[in-house]
């Protein structure tokens, strides 16, 4: 099942200032400018103008239309954790500031909410309108949210469908697939299994992958199938549709070995021999080893004994130079097609 995350950003503040205090320096009154650890997103200095009191407030944005789209990439806070944070605000008073960028909060509404509540002053960090507001909002919630690869996956599919301008304050557009998935901590891979799920998958399958039960490699396969067989096979449970999906990746295997060996095949066919080449006296031989197995290479690889056999030596000088590319974990291989194609007075591997 998925984990909830109970870390509330006033918890995690606090956490940090006791850090201070053990290490013997200066626990700060508040934390301030906080840094996003996305490449780009840095923020400006507090404007003390902007700062602190309800009246501020009216000069950053128009309280009855406070938020920018941006914070609606990350999920709700569960009405349980956003007791906790009110409880801790109340307390402890407002320990992670509100992020503002061109009048509107990209980061903070629940914290900005409970304030509200709570009619206790709000604190403001105004984002450099010049950087990505997205790029921002990302960085700010990743230092605080234990995230799933689908709760990743989600997020990256509401920041491809916010309204158009969304970003329009901001000298970068959204960013590009690879660079979410850097932010995101998750490969561009997964994004796109993601994104077959959300076109393709139905609403229980949704569910099942954001719930754990099913994975997000799990549930792009599944997509394959029409949606009602998809919530067929889920309400008759997981484990059943577990099967399924197992059959269905053998499926997708054993079609790509067809493929495989057709492509092998026509290059066999149209391949020549080394009959009649002239002899030379420097070669550089990079044979198609089969060191990942048969589905882990783009291309058609070959044993090494039919390595071997296609005695290179034929074509070489008495004296040639022959350089072999081998990989590391096939150097043994390398040198037995070394010594059954060659007369060999030197090896090195370099």
């Amino acid at each position: 099942m998925k984990k909830t995350n109970t870390t509330t950003p006033n918890k995690l503040a606090r956490k940090m200032i006791a850090a201070n205090e053990n290490a013997a320096a200066p626990a700060p009154e508040k934390i301030k400018n906080q840094p996003s650890n996305i490449e780009g997103a840095t923020m400006t200095k507090i404007n003390q103008a902007t700062r602190s009191t309800h009246a501020a407030n009216d000069q950053i944005f128009d309280p009855t239309d406070p938020f920018s789209p941006i914070v609606e990439i990350f999920p709700e806070m569960s009405a349980d954790d956003f007791k906790g944070l009110k409880q801790d605000i109340e307390k402890n008073g407002l320990l992670v500031p509100i992020q503002v960028q061109s009048g509107k909060i990209i980061d903070g509404r629940h914290r900005w909410r409970a304030c509200a509540e709570l009619g206790i002053p709000a604190e403001y960090i105004e984002v450099d309108p010049k950087e990505s507001g997205i790029a921002h909002a990302i960085g700010c919630n990743m230092q605080r949210r234990q995230l799933t690869e689908f709760d990743k996956v989600e997020i990256a599919h509401r920041i491809g469908h916010l309204p158009v301008g969304s970003n329009q304050h901001t000298a970068t557009a959204a960013p590009s697939q690879g660079v979410l998935a850097k932010s995101l901590k998750t490969s561009a891979d997964t994004l796109q299994r993601g994104n077959k799920i959300f076109r393709n998958g139905s609403e229980m399958l949704k569910s099942a992958v954001r719930s754990g039960d099913l994975s997000v490699s799990d549930g792009a396969l599944m997509t394959e199938l029409p949606k009602e067989k998809q919530d067929e096979l889920l309400n008759n449970g997981v484990k059943s549709a577990k099967k399924v999906i197992k059959a269905l990746n053998l499926e997708k295997t054993q079609k790509f070995r067809e493929k495989k060996n057709a492509l092998i095949n026509e290059l066999a066919a149209n391949s020549l021999t080394l009959n009649g080449i002239a002899k030379h006296s420097v070669l550089y031989v990079d044979p198609p080893w089969d060191y990942l197995g048969f589905l882990g290479t783009p291309y058609p690889t070959m044993k090494t004994q039919e390595i071997c056999d296609m005695k290179v030596g034929d074509i070489c000088t008495e004296d040639a130079v022959v350089l072999m590319w081998a990989p590391s974990s096939m150097v043994g291989d390398a040198l037995e097609v070394a010594g059954s194609n060659l007369k060999c007075n030197f090896c090195k591997e370099i």
